[in-house]
């Protein structure tokens, strides 16, 4: 075990400089929306904050829930109990920096199977995969689709003989093509299809209809090859079914233009379809609707509704579930509205019905949804809660989640507890002469859940240390000033594991802010030859070329907590590009846009 620096005297306490508390898991609050599907509920529900994930992708599972996220080198699903109890965390590491992570399915067995598609400019280096979980989260296997770069991963269904059917887009060659594959139980290939003509065949949405056959709706521009729908160059909506076989089932060209994603069901061997955004044929005006086919492609029945509708999804249920305005309707298989909830605000995002919760709703309710570059199921700027009732209609959980990526987000808070105190003083020369009230756990959230690392600072001195195993770095200096300020997970030197970048100040008289490097695993570290004077910095992940981290100046808030522990900051003006070359770590200036 590596002794750890004696911390410094302080010389010179700087006076309080406090902020915003971070948010508390068990009691924070959020303005959320005010759900009523029974009657009125009460204002002094309880809440938890989950800081990233998608709400709206919850997936309910023996036991509880699922939520999916992607990080840098990492593919996440969070599981929760069924009272919204975060259980584990179960990671995959992914070489790619940017990708998606899903569609996400629970498996018979009660495990879970869940698709990486890699999405960034670098996404020749990784491979889609396909992962399957037991129902504690350990991977079984995955299945690497090595060679297909080019595709995305859209739907995963399980077959009725425990094996898997996975479609997605093949974007090779300059045109676009429907893909699908055959897995048995294992992971193993047992065959492959392709679809489409000599255009672009644009796969938008598949569902299962059972024995083997998969149900898509698409927009080709193709005058020739399996679909052949398209007249004057024009792109047409095309519903189909596909069995793996050398040619479709069969298809059609649908009078509408192409349907949104959140358009397409399958139930029960029949097919629904919702909304069409854009003008049916020979009509003039805006209409959506739930258009029921039959496994031949025949129209059933339609229903048209005045206001903007959509499948949401629905888990749980034999009823289709829809979204129209501010309204969730249960519809049968013939059309009917068999149960309608409201929400005062949002968009309703997904719904869950099971045994022990009678529903969970997940609403979106601030923000327009915008898909930045690269990464197609991170949603930033928007607010969303999932709900949690029992039977009787009454409250049992809420989430709130921010599902701002960490290269968008512009403020950070480092909030202080008395988390694992204990066992590090004891580390630190059997705690001698250590006020052991002064000293504060202040690891940031992703940072635990991603490595198990901790990261520790006194109060009275600003020292910081890294906890990584039994290891224990001291991080930078406090002398003086404000200690560690920021830390950032990041693999500068590329080797598959991660390293911490962190900023942090000192000096009493001549106040200064440095930029370190530590790597763990070796115990390399590294000080950037950069100094910003009489002010503090920090780190931010930014989307550019080459997905660089930049240093930005920190604005500081001030509010009430504990002096040099309780930070929250904001970043003002841009520093620099954060490079590591050679071993060297240096900041690379004129500071980006």
């Amino acid at each position: 075990m590596k002794k750890a620096a004696r911390a410094l005297a302080v010389l010179l306490v700087f006076l309080a400089c406090a902020s915003l508390p971070g948010r508390n898991l068990q009691t924070a609050q959020a303005a959320f929306c005010a759900v009523r599907p029974f009657g009125s509920l009460p204002e002094d529900y309880p809440a938890q904050v989950v800081e990233k994930g998608l709400l709206f992708s919850a997936t309910a599972f023996p036991g509880g829930y699922l939520l999916p996220e992607s990080a840098a080198g990492c593919a996440i699903i969070r599981m929760y109990d069924a009272q919204g109890r975060f259980v584990r965390t179960v990671r995959f590491p992914f070489r790619d920096e940017y990708f998606t992570v899903g569609p996400l399915i629970v498996t018979r067995d009660g495990g879970f199977a869940f698709a990486i598609t890699p999405s960034g400019a670098n996404r020749d280096n990784a491979s889609p995969t396909l992962v399957r979980c037991d129902r504690e989260g350990g991977v079984l296997w995955s299945r690497a689709y090595d060679g297909y770069a080019a595709l995305a991963l859209m739907a995963v269904f399980e077959t009725e003989s425990g094996g898997f059917v996975t479609a997605g887009q093949d974007e090779r060659d300059a045109a676009d093509e429907l893909y699908l594959s055959y897995l048995d139980g294992a992971g193993n290939l047992l065959r492959e299809a392709r679809y489409g003509g000599s255009d672009h065949d644009q796969l938008i949405d598949a569902a299962y209809l059972g024995e083997e056959r998969v149900a898509v709706v698409l927009a080709t521009q193709s005058s020739d090859g399996d679909f052949a729908a398209s007249r004057d160059g024009k792109s047409a909506a095309v519903l189909a079914l596909i069995d793996g076989s050398p040619a479709p089932v069969w298809h059609i060209r649908l009078p509408y233009h192409v349907p949104r994603g959140e358009g397409f069901r399958a139930a029960g061997g029949a097919i629904y379809l919702s909304p069409f955004w854009g003008i049916r044929e020979g009509e003039s005006s805006l209409s959506d609707a739930v258009v029921c086919y039959d496994a031949a492609g025949r129209m059933v029945w339609e229903r048209t509704f005045a206001e903007d509708t959509r499948f949401v999804d629905g888990e749980g249920t034999d009823m289709l579930a829809l979204s129209c305005g501010q309204k969730l309707l249960l519809m049968d298989g013939a059309g009917n509205v068999a149960r309608e909830l409201t929400v005062d605000a949002g968009v309703i995002r997904k719904y869950i019905a099971r045994a022990d919760h009678e529903l969970a709703l997940s609403v979106n309710i601030t923000g327009t949804l915008k898909t930045p570059l690269f990464v197609s199921r991170l949603y930033y700027r928007t607010e969303q809660v999932l709900n949690g009732y029992d039977s009787r209609g009454r409250l049992v959980w809420r989430y709130a989640v921010d599902n701002t990526p960490d290269y968008m987000s512009r403020t950070k808070t480092i909030r202080g507890d008395r988390r694992g105190v204990a066992d590090f003083l004891a580390r630190l020369d059997e705690g001698e002469h250590i006020d052991s009230g002064k000293c504060y756990n202040i690891t940031p959230d992703d940072i635990f859940e991603k490595t198990g690392w901790q990261i520790f600072k006194f109060s009275d001195t600003c020292e910081s240390f890294l906890v990584c195993g039994d290891d224990v770095y001291p991080l930078g200096i406090g002398f003086g000033g404000l200690g560690l300020v920021d830390a950032l997970l990041c693999d500068l030197d590329e080797n598959g594991a991660y390293e911490l970048l962190y900023t942090y100040s000192w000096g009493s008289g001549l106040h200064r802010s440095h930029l370190g490097w530590l790597d763990p695993q070796t115990g390399a570290q590294a000080t950037a030859d950069y100094a910003y004077m009489m002010r503090d910095m920090m780190l931010l992940r930014l989307w550019n070329a080459d997905n660089s981290i930049t240093l930005f100046h920190a604005d500081f808030a001030q509010t009430d907590g504990v002096a040099f522990i309780d930070m929250t900051y904001a970043a003002g003006e841009a520093l620099g590009r954060v490079v590591y070359e050679d071993g060297t770590l240096r900041v690379e200036t004129p500071a980006l846009d």
